[in-house]
Formats: C-alpha cells, sequence, structure tokens
C-alpha cells in the first residue's frame, strides 16, 4: 500500500481551509472520478438528492465514496448499485469535529462503500475505470442547490497513514458536477415556461 505524503501545509495547497482537524486526500478528482447530482421534489415536502459515480480513469476500483453537504436532517440513504454491484450500503450523520470524516465547512455527511467485499484489499465489486452506477441518493427537507466536496478511495487504501489529528486519508478529492439537461428536452422545457407565462398572462 503506497504512502501517502500529506503535511499540513500540502494538505492545504489542496483544499483551500483544510486544516489539521479535516480529511486529507492525495490526488484531485477531476478528470479521473465524475459525481453527477440531480435534486428532484418528492411530493411531500422533501428533496432528492440523486448521484451518479462515473469512474473515468483510474485502475484500480474505487470502493468508498463520501459526500458533504449543507443540507440537514438526511434520510432515505441509498447505495450506488446495479446488476454488476450488488452489496453496496449506505449511511447518513451529521457532520461534526470527532467523526472520523469530519471536513469543516458542512452540515451533513452521507457515504456509500462496497460492504460485501473483503476490502480494503480486493473490491471486485468496486466501480472500475469506464463503469458508470447510478443509485446513490438521499432525502431531506432542506435544498442545497451548491456545489459539494466528495472524497473517494480505490482499492487497497484505508487511511494510511491518518492525518495528524488521526482523521481519514483518501485517495481523491474532488466536487460535484450538476446534470445537464438533455439538449432535446430544452426546447420543451422553454415551451413549457411559455405556456405559464402566457397562462400567467390570461389572468391578469
Amino acid at each position: 500500500m503506497r504512502m501517502f505524503l500529506i503535511a499540513a501545509a500540502s494538505a492545504a495547497l489542496l483544499c483551500p481551509g483544510l486544516t489539521q482537524a479535516d480529511i486529507a486526500w492525495r490526488d484531485d478528482a477531476a478528470g479521473v472520478l465524475k459525481l453527477q447530482e440531480r435534486i428532484t421534489r418528492t411530493g411531500n415536502g422533501l428533496y432528492a438528492y440523486h448521484y451518479t459515480f462515473s469512474n473515468l480513469s483510474e485502475q484500480l476500483p474505487i470502493w468508498w465514496l463520501v459526500l458533504y453537504t449543507d443540507a440537514t436532517a438526511l434520510s432515505s440513504a441509498r447505495p450506488l448499485r446495479d446488476a454488476d454491484h450488488p452489496g453496496w450500503q449506505a449511511a447518513v450523520v451529521p457532520n461534526n469535529p470527532g467523526l472520523d470524516v469530519y471536513l469543516q465547512g458542512y452540515r451533513s455527511v452521507v457515504w456509500t462503500y462496497s460492504a460485501s467485499d473483503p476490502w480494503p484489499g480486493q473490491t471486485p465489486r468496486g466501480v472500475y475505470a469506464g463503469q458508470t452506477v447510478a443509485g446513490f441518493s438521499f432525502e431531506s427537507a432542506f435544498l442545497d442547490r451548491s456545489v459539494k466536496h466528495f472524497v473517494a478511495d480505490r482499492q487497497g487504501e484505508w487511511a494510511d497513514p491518518r492525518t495528524p489529528s488521526g482523521h481519514q486519508s483518501f485517495s481523491y478529492g474532488g466536487f460535484t458536477v450538476p446534470v445537464v439537461p438533455e439538449p432535446a428536452s430544452v426546447p420543451m422545457w422553454l415551451l413549457g415556461l411559455g405556456a405559464l407565462g402566457w397562462a400567467a398572462r390570461r389572468r391578469h
């Protein structure tokens, strides 16, 4: 297992504001891992946050994904999962300095991991290069449209070594990207907005 060489000074370069009380990560996920976010209304006063994870080029499978959000009172967490990735689990907790994966500046943490594998040594059900897996989601009464931070571990790595304060070290750190509407759906979306505007004008 390779050694992490992250001191507090180098970690601060990777993420402005990172302190010894925070997690650390070695590599930037940009261009390597991608986590897309889509937010919908559930109809019962809640917002559903949906995530699709892609391993673009990391040759070792990704087995643990942690997401940070300002939404609170999270519930109904669901893991990444499809026919090729069974056995994944998910959990949500409030973010606090005593948490093993604490990252300052966020209110809540939600993660998903390949629980059925003999991790971290082997992850046959991890997400390999070229694979995209959906299903990771949670619900909240709070709407958080901000770009969110995520970290991920690849096969064989499990907080070795930890940060000076004993928190986790990860393989990658990155940010979510919103799902862009398909080009074919944009005209229909604009048509719908126009219809709503026309109806509003008729009422007046």
